[in-house]
């Protein structure tokens, strides 16, 4: 005859949850966390594409600068040869 476990053994183990059992509901504040947490992340999502396109516009903006500027030196390079 098997010994029957000491209680210690008993509460230490595990008991099986079968997949149908009922699940306890979120509370208010569990759905507002989610809430919240889902808008900040919406937040930083857009205001990083922002951020990104902010940027992608301002090193447009610069190479164009540069090659505006290259072609003004040149242009005064060839004036001031002609002057010579």
């Amino acid at each position: 005859m098997p010994a029957a476990p000491s209680p210690a053994v008993a509460a230490a183990t595990q008991t099986f949850t079968p997949l149908t059992a009922p699940r306890p509901r979120a509370t208010g504040g569990q759905i507002a966390i989610a809430v919240i947490t889902s808008i900040l992340v919406v937040l930083f999502a857009i205001t990083t594409l922002m951020a990104a396109g902010i940027y992608s516009l301002k090193s447009k903006d610069l190479t164009e600068t540069q090659e505006e500027l290259s072609t003004v030196q040149q242009e005064l390079q060839e004036a001031q040869e002609a002057a010579k």
